[in-house]
């Protein structure tokens, strides 16, 4: 069985491919973004991040974001090697459908001191789909400026 591997990247800054090596370390670039999950297949919060192709698997992907109103966020996804390096690959060649796609599902926060938006997204779904297994970043940005692969 072939498995994808899945490294998530919530991003607000850019990350440049303008001078080797990229930076393609795991973490949250803003003060304002909490609580990264990354559940399993079936939303299973201690399997690891892991699908397998064509079967169906995906991964529940959730985060929060300080704010009292929603922003509009989309995300993409790079295929890496084993090196965490971007991969050579056009983007046809390792997904299926568009690389960019609209973060629909969101609730507002009730009842706390602090306002935030949640998010929450799953991977692979019909809009975006890959087609190898491999090492996939995904980054999230609310003003839709992430790097072509």
């Amino acid at each position: 069985m072939r498995h994808l591997l899945l490294l998530l990247a919530l991003a607000v800054s850019v990350i440049t491919n303008a001078a080797p090596p990229v930076d393609t370390m795991t973490g949250i670039f803003s003060e304002r973004v909490k609580t990264v999950q990354v559940l399993g297949p079936g939303g299973d919060i201690f399997a690891p991040p892991v699908v397998v192709l064509g079967a169906g698997d995906a991964l529940d992907i959730e985060f929060d974001r300080l704010a009292d109103d929603r922003e509009y966020m989309r995300y993409r996804v790079l295929r890496c090697d084993a090196d965490w390096q971007p991969s050579s690959l056009a983007e046809s060649e390792y997904l299926d459908g568009f690389n960019e796609s609209a973060i629909e599902n969101y609730d507002f926060s009730r009842g706390t001191t602090v306002h935030y938006v949640h998010y929450g997204f799953q991977f692979p779904n019909a809009d975006i789909n890959p087609r190898l297994s491999g090492n996939y970043l995904i980054h999230c940005d609310p003003d839709d400026v992430v790097p072509e692969g």
